[in-house]
């Protein structure tokens, strides 16, 4: 018996630190004149640590550099994740976390 629980302790051990990152599906923002789309996308480790939200701006094709902050989701969806686009390049990404407060990320597209 004490070698099921070992064993099974043992297992559950090298699931959680020998997982590969979890990647959810990209979800797309486009502004009015589809100029600019904000690519975001989730990354975790394993199922207890917080999301890592990677937001991409894309500005004619061509990506621009990564933002990247955590945040405490459930799932992600555009239930969850929205944004308001103030001007045609800046946008506000509003992420409604698990707990149910707001985080609010500014992005603002360069050229």
């Amino acid at each position: 018996m004490r070698k099921i629980k070992l064993g099974i302790f043992i297992g559950l051990i090298a699931c959680f630190f020998g997982c590969e990152t979890k990647k959810t599906p990209n979800i797309l923002f486009v502004n009015a004149d589809s100029s600019v789309t904000i690519r975001c996308h989730g990354e975790r480790k394993i199922m207890f640590d917080p999301w890592v939200l990677v937001v991409e701006p894309i500005y004619k094709d061509s990506v621009r550099e990564p933002m990247v902050t955590e945040v405490y989701l459930d799932d992600f969806t555009k239930e969850n994740i929205s944004v308001l686009w103030t001007e045609q390049k800046v946008a506000m990404i509003k992420v409604i976390e698990r707990d149910g407060e707001e985080k609010v990320i500014p992005v603002a597209i360069n050229f």
